[in-house]
């Protein structure tokens, strides 16, 4: 299962969801960075990604990758959030 980590990058690096959206102003709708910060969706378009991407680089001036936003979990794994 592939799993968004959108929610704990945006809090890793003092950011929130209205900041993101904000700057996404646009070029994604704030109900979509919504629902994927929940990680509820289970489908993303790359255009999607790319934004994020493209977005949340310009906001904390450091190279931000999909591994940093989406992560790979097999089946019966914890949800928990692995220590860093």
């Amino acid at each position: 299962m592939i799993r968004w980590k959108l929610k704990e990058f945006l809090h890793d690096h003092n950011l929130t969801v209205y900041k993101l959206t904000k700057a996404a102003e646009g070029r994604l709708s704030s109900n979509h960075i919504y629902i994927l910060a929940r990680g509820t969706t289970k489908t993303v378009e790359l255009e999607t990604l790319n934004v994020l991407i493209e977005t949340l680089q310009d906001l904390t001036n450091k190279p931000v990758n999909v591994a940093d936003l989406l992560e790979y979990q097999a089946e019966g794994e914890s949800l928990e959030r692995k220590p860093s």
